[in-house]
């Protein structure tokens, strides 16, 4: 085993790694014995595998003889505990430490030659991995690595820095005739493969330089499962060196407390450009119809952290199950609200995990989002959007500060695409026959869009005054479109005869729960963006009362979770033409259903169903709510679009109609740093942007007509 200096020097600041260099070493001794002495040992004559017979041999004594030299070091007691294959428990990995110790992986009687199988050690603490060791003895590779108090790590060889040309991908041995690794391999355009059964080969081989891409399927594709030590020793490494290694979703891969073993493959690689073709090809692959229907374990644990569902009403609490979207003892005024393990789940979810995902999306927050299986998750890449400094904007109204979260840059151009995504993934999960939805425009092209994404059928119901822009969109994206001769409540009740007619999924925002949980994330983004400093106000266009709702449970759950020390107060923002549950909030009581008028289409709601998380979530957040007339909302779009190039909609904008409001009322003041999130894109309602956009110059094609009027007119 080969000890480079920066090992060495590596050992001295850490006398747990030194040791764990001296249990690999051990493991090499034992590994290349069996490797060079003539397979006549005695196995089992049931086993058919003669080299897994031997290989079964070499891993209890290899496992026998790290167990023994580590705990003489270092005990076997409350704190510190052992995980081998051959001595696996479950109750020594709830412990403070323990190590973790692969002692051979991949097969002995595996093209021998080729040399692929190695040994890896790690040490895990409080479920992160703080140390790693691997080592292939035949290759003579070996590697040590640390992530605390700071990354670093070593290696012989060297790694190899020179550019090459083409793709040297790695794959699992065991997998080579599995027709997805095979088309994976093409559609990445390969240039050489190498097929090798150990996580140390693959993993130190993209650490070397001496692959591109460690490439491994989920089992839902016919891949193979991974274990705590497959993964434990490769972390430190990939935080030094600054390699992605996520699940073959695109999700980071990290200790799991709950589920120790891994369904969802692997990527490794350096590149990102790579890793982001490598991830959309595995999503296309497992979206296929085509797709092998393989019976696997669900993967479910290893992310998902929902535990039920509770009604804001009566406060009982449900199990969740198919087809469940409101109280069974309340009716449709008894809106459930997804609950979450958030013990279990922050020890997924951290800073650290999120800053070395490259995953932009909204789903880089999955462990917060319920969607039960990754397989499902519509391809579009949801979320992610910008959040501007508008210094200009901020000085104009008279506030300290003021962020425009841009959130019409979405694939379908508003913030519901974030809900959706998710209303898409768990229909997908479902094996729903299609969605449906009624809408005033936004929520159903976003579900269109993703529901064409995910290969479902869509039947989407909007009132005749929804914008043609909007209906386009649902034509484009494949929609059968219904325009309801009548208003947003007609649709909506043909919408849920629709869904319990014909077993469709029911996107309906105002009663399916799940909803929400997409709508939340647009508040992490906020959350991280602002490097876990929120505003001390969030502005937001208020309709059917699920986006606020939204908007709050996000701020709160990342609180719970102590990424942010204070919430912000929010400022729910209605048309005076159709604000029942401004109303609402102000009367204290019962929300009234009115008619509404207002060329914000997206927000033009008369009777909301979510108006009790929406009163609730201002009441408990000390913010208030405020009207604006149309006339305020066409300003927003004029002073947004001329000031900062962002074309939002009627509604889009109207949550920053609320803040000029809101400062002209003196309930904000010079010092207030607001954040505006801006929920639809401008270019879906022209007309609208028309009456208040000014009007163009008319000219002749005459350069001296062209001199008179730029000075006198424009300058």
């Amino acid at each position: 085993m080969k000890i480079t200096n920066n090992m060495t020097l590596l050992c001295r600041k850490d006398t747990r790694l030194f040791h764990a260099l001296k249990a690999a070493e051990i493991l090499e001794h034992v590994m290349l014995h069996y490797y060079d002495r003539e397979y006549s040992i005695q196995w089992d004559q049931n086993e058919q595998d003669k080299a897994a017979a031997i290989k079964l041999e070499v891993d209890k004594k290899c496992d026998f003889l790290s167990r023994t030299y580590l705990t003489s070091l270092y005990g076997i007691n409350e704190t510190w505990g052992f995980a081998g294959e051959e001595s696996f428990d479950e109750l020594e990995l709830k412990k403070e430490y323990y190590w973790c110790v692969d002692p051979i992986c991949g097969s002995l009687g595996y093209n021998r030659k080729s040399g692929n199988f190695g040994s890896s050690v790690a040490l895990v603490h409080n479920d992160k991995a703080i140390l790693g060791v691997m080592n292939c003895p035949i290759r003579q590779w070996t590697g040590a690595a640390v992530s605390e108090p700071s990354a670093k790590a070593a290696f012989h060889p060297l790694p190899r820095k020179e550019k090459k040309s083409g793709i040297h991908i790695v794959a699992s041995a065991n997998r080579k005739a599995n027709e997805y690794l095979q088309e994976a391999i093409k559609k990445l355009g390969a240039s050489r493969v190498t097929y090798a059964e150990s996580i140390p080969v693959k993993a130190l081989g993209v650490l070397l330089g001496k692959f591109d891409l460690f490439y491994a399927l989920p089992q839902s594709l016919g891949g193979g499962k991974y274990n705590v030590w497959d993964i434990a020793a490769t972390l430190p490494f990939a935080e030094a060196e600054k390699v992605l290694f996520t699940d073959a979703f695109g999700n980071p891969l990290s200790i799991d407390p709950i589920n120790h073993s891994y369904y969802n493959g692997i990527i490794m690689t350096a590149n990102e450009s790579l890793w982001e073709r490598a991830v959309k090809m595995t999503k296309l692959m497992g979206a296929s119809p085509k797709r092998l229907d393989i019976s696997i374990k669900s993967s479910k644990p290893s992310f998902y952290f929902v535990t039920g569902l509770k009604c804001v009403i009566c406060g009982r609490e449900f199990p969740e199950k198919k087809g469940l979207l409101t109280c069974p003892i309340c009716g449709e005024e008894g809106i459930l609200d997804a609950q979450y393990d958030y013990e279990q789940a922050a020890k997924v979810l951290t800073k650290q995990n999120l800053s070395a995902n490259p995953d932009r999306s909204h789903w880089r927050y999955l462990p917060l989002v319920p969607a039960p299986d990754p397989l499902k998750i519509p391809i579009l890449c949801t979320g992610g959007t910008p959040l501007y400094d508008a210094k200009i904007l901020a000085k104009k109204i008279g506030i300290e500060k003021l962020w425009i979260k841009d959130d019409g840059v979405n694939p379908t151009a508003s913030l519901k695409d974030r809900a959706s995504s998710v209303g898409v993934a768990r229909a997908l999960a479902e094996k729903a026959r299609g969605v449906t939805c009624a809408s005033t425009g936004n929520a159903a092209s976003s579900l269109a869009g993703a529901a064409a994404a995910g290969g479902l059928p869509a039947f989407i119901f909007v009132p005749e005054k929804a914008p043609q822009a909007k209906i386009a969109q649902l034509l484009i994206f494949g929609a059968k479109v219904f325009v309801v001769k009548g208003s947003y409540e007609d649709a909506f009740r043909l919408s849920m005869f629709c869904a319990r007619e014909f077993g469709f999924y029911n996107r309906n925002s105002g009663v399916n729960p799940w909803l929400v949980e997409g709508k939340k994330t647009v508040s992490l983004e906020i959350c991280e963006q602002l490097n876990w400093v929120v505003p001390d106000f969030v502005s937001v266009a208020v309709g059917d009362g699920c986006s606020i709702s939204g908007v709050w449970k996000g701020f709160v759950e990342m609180r719970t979770m102590g990424f942010i020390e204070k919430l912000p107060r929010l400022i729910g923002v209605q048309a005076k033409g159709a604000a029942p549950v401004s109303k609402a909030w102000k009367s204290g009581k019962s929300m009234k259903p009115e008619t509404p008028r207002t060329i914000a289409d997206s927000i033009a709601v008369g009777a909301p169903r979510n108006w009790i998380k929406a009163v609730n979530a201002v009441k408990e957040s000390g913010g208030f709510y405020i009207t604006v007339t149309d006339e305020e909302i066409l300003s927003a779009m004029k002073i947004l679009g001329n000031s900062y190039g962002i074309f939002g909609e009627p509604a889009g904008v109207t949550g920053l109609a609320g803040i000029i409001r809101a400062k002209a009322e003196r309930l904000v003041n010079k010092d207030s740093r607001i954040a505006a999130i801006i929920t639809g894109n401008g270019l879906k309602d022209i007309a609208s942007a028309l009456k208040t956009a000014g009007k163009p110059y008319f000219i002749s094609p005459d350069i001296s007509h062209l001199k008179k009027l730029i000075p006198r007119n424009l300058i």
